[in-house]
């Protein structure tokens, strides 16, 4: 019989875990002048629920229809940014909602967002729901929320923004305690194998 040893060495300062949102704190329920600027739209699309009509007006690109103000985002937090979307009219692949969070000195690259969105008209012409996690860099630089459409008319709702932790930290130190896991039902390989299981000289 073979003989396989399986030994590890690690060396852990911490435990990172991705789940839901330890925190999430509400920032932005919904489309107003006092976080958005507009463009190529008027105060009067918006109604008093926050949801934007947009009507393309022309053909340039990008044209944004609003973004962030300064402050509404801020260096080293995390968001998580929610919002349904309807692209109106036939479908084409010419046609399309954006999303970008984009630093203000940036040019109109998609490779160094830190996210990015398109929304082409769904199949039965309806609101697409969109939910997008980022985290912005302690960069020192303007980060916004952008919003545009390429020759499309769309309809935008149920914005919400909220500062929300997604990576928790589990400090590992000499005063930690120790979890014991039961190994005795894991595979072991082929029969014809035998496996020896770590056997560290200290735990950790």
């Amino acid at each position: 019989m073979k003989k396989i040893i399986l030994s590890t060495i690690i060396t852990i300062t911490a435990f990172f875990a991705f789940s839901a949102p330890k925190t999430q704190k509400l920032i932005v329920d919904k489309i107003t002048t006092q976080h958005f600027n507009l463009h190529n739209i008027k105060k009067d699309n918006i109604d008093a629920n926050g949801v934007i009509n947009y009507s393309v007006k022309k053909n340039n690109w990008p044209t944004y229809i609003f973004d962030s103000k300064k402050g509404v985002l801020k260096n080293g937090t995390s968001y998580k940014l929610d919002f349904e979307v309807k692209v109106k009219g036939e479908f084409s692949k010419e046609k399309f909602f954006e999303f970008l969070v984009r630093a203000d000195d940036q040019e109109h690259d998609w490779w160094t967002d830190l996210a990015v969105v398109h929304r082409y008209r769904a199949p039965d012409g309806g609101f697409q729901k969109v939910s997008v996690r980022f985290e912005l860099p302690q960069d020192g630089r303007n980060y916004a929320l952008r919003f545009s459409a390429k020759l499309a008319d769309i309809e935008l709702r149920n914005l919400k923004l909220y500062e929300a932790s997604y990576l928790q930290e589990f400090p590992i130190t000499k005063d930690s305690t120790s979890e014991k896991v039961d190994l005795s039902d894991i595979p072991t390989g082929a029969k014809e194998f035998e496996v020896d299981l770590p056997r560290p000289a200290k735990t950790i």
